[in-house]
């Protein structure tokens, strides 16, 4: 009977220490996804930023294309 018990306490302690570990894969998984949701986030907000500079870079270009070289060498 005492060996019964003890083999019972290792499968229990086993099976304990299988949850554990896919409980702990499991939010792994939850936290990498919440991780690349962030980044997409941080990708698109420096995407916008970076279409907001080239619309005024554009508008700059065109202001100093509408200046003729004389206009120019004149300021």
């Amino acid at each position: 009977m005492n060996i019964l018990k003890k083999i019972l306490l290792i499968e229990l302690l086993f099976a304990i220490f299988l949850f554990g570990g896919v409980l702990g894969i499991d939010t792994g998984k939850k936290y990498k996804q919440d991780e690349l949701t962030n980044t997409y986030i941080e990708l698109d907000s420096e995407k916008e930023k970076s279409y907001q500079l080239q619309l005024e870079n554009n508008k700059l270009n065109a202001i100093l294309n509408n200046y003729t070289i004389e206009e120019r060498q004149g300021e």
